[in-house]
């Protein structure tokens, strides 16, 4: 990750689109900068099913790739309450799900059994817990 901050400071200390540094690169080098994945992935679709995610990112060089993610790997249920949690395996107790996708963000609300065997709803932003890593999806 020390390319795209290092690049982000050369274009903020050069006069972009002057001596040596194009435009693009720049522009490219701050969205492959971002922590979030939605700023830096496209064409998101998801398999309520499987719970996998499927979208266009960008790598650091700024050419698209396709990149997925089981959301099982990610996401846990703690008694009804989804959260970030490597291998969490949420599907297993989360049997309905459905997600949302706006302009700003890629939200999961899933009914989940609690220690009770109740089923409440509980909702995460995608966009907290997912990463563009050069192109590759990924999580805590």
């Amino acid at each position: 990750m020390m390319f795209p901050l290092l690049l982000s400071i050369i274009c903020t200390l050069f006069l972009v689109g002057s001596r040596g540094v194009p435009m693009d690169t720049c522009r490219h080098a701050k969205r492959a900068a971002d922590s979030d994945f939605f700023a830096t992935c496209t064409d998101i679709n998801i398999n309520s099913l499987t719970a996998a995610l499927t979208a266009t990112c960008q790598t650091l060089a700024g050419t698209e790739v396709e990149s997925s993610i089981g959301l099982d790997s990610c996401i846990a249920n703690q008694n009804g309450v989804l959260i970030a949690e490597s291998n969490g395996n949420f599907s297993l107790t989360c049997p309905d799900r459905t997600f949302l996708v706006t302009t700003t963000s890629v939200t999961l609300t899933a009914e989940c059994f609690t220690l009770r065997e109740r089923l409440v709803n509980s909702t995460i932003d995608l966009n907290t817990i997912l990463t563009n890593q050069n192109g590759v999806m990924s999580c805590p």
